[in-house]
């Protein structure tokens, strides 16, 4: 069975295998929008980006393009490196919040020694929807609460536990049910080291930054993303209650959700700056003033 539904390519130089989640985060139908023909031959058309969801077996997905006589402009290791704690953590380490994460599920006490109270707890590679009764604990009692049901979760179990700092960010909105407390957070999507698009990470809420935060908040992902140095990469940069910029997550783009990025004009960038090979039309400082 194949790992996509459709390929295209975008121009000369790249092409996108895409495969629908149903999650309209994620979603956005490139033949419908977009100047893009089928491929009839992948040998003909340059590196494969990938639009399919989640990835768990990355070299696996390699060697499928590579049956094919495709490649994908993103290597295994560029896909460690930016979609797993361990592989950016290193590289980010004082842009981000104090983090460890583990081989084994640690112990209460072995997380206390590490990071103290309170942590926010996630698998290396994603949370779980977001839920702030699998993400938040504040005291030995509260980690083994979610010991005890890492094991059975869906998404958490398959990954390695990550823990992190507890950084207050700077709330929006209210926080509703079961979901952790919306805030001041950007996402920032980086194509060969150019940004191509970036917007509020809760669309829904009403904040939106100032000039200057968003200036601000630009210049802290684009660090990060020089650092990274991967060629198609998401940087999340968060508000702190004391007002500083931090990079909160990253990922690699191809298995991120859109959040508040208007993706018509991020794939028109990509297009274009793949094209050319040179930088997109819009700056980072162009793209931080609308």
């Amino acid at each position: 069975m194949r790992f996509f539904e459709d390929a295209l390519a975008l121009g000369p130089g790249l092409s996108v295998f895409t495969l629908p989640t149903g999650s309209a985060a994620y979603d956005f139908d490139i033949r419908r929008y977009l100047p893009v023909r089928s491929i009839q031959s992948f040998e003909s058309v340059g590196p494969a980006l990938l639009r399919i969801g989640a990835i768990r077996d990355y070299r696996a997905l390699e060697a499928q393009a590579s049956e094919l006589g495709a490649s994908l402009l993103q290597s295994a290791e560029q896909n460690r490196t930016v979609a797993e704690l361990s592989g950016w953590y290193p590289i980010l380490q004082d842009l981000t919040p104090r983090s460890v994460w583990y081989e084994e599920l640690p112990t209460a006490e072995r997380v206390e020694q590490d990071l103290g109270w309170p942590v926010f707890v996630k698998g290396e590679r994603q949370t779980n929807r977001h839920r702030i009764s699998t993400s938040l604990a504040r005291s030995r009692d509260e980690f083994e609460r979610i010991l005890g049901v890492w094991k059975d979760d869906e998404i958490l179990h398959w990954q390695r536990m990550a823990c992190r700092e507890w950084v207050e960010l700077q709330p929006v909105g209210k926080a509703v049910g079961d979901a952790v407390q919306p805030s001041a957070e950007i996402r920032c999507f980086f194509f060969q080291g150019q940004l191509v698009g970036s917007g509020v990470y809760w669309a829904k809420e009403s904040w939106r930054p100032t000039t200057r935060q968003q200036a601000d908040a630009l210049r802290v992902a684009e660090l990060a993303a020089e650092r990274l140095s991967v060629p198609f990469v998401a940087v999340d940069v968060a508000l702190t209650v004391d007002q500083r910029w931090i990079v909160i997550e990253c990922n690699d783009a191809q298995e991120s959700g859109y959040a508040g990025v208007a993706p018509m004009p991020m794939w028109q960038r990509i297009i274009e700056q793949a094209g050319s090979g040179q930088a997109p039309g819009a700056t980072t400082r162009d793209l931080a003033d609308r």
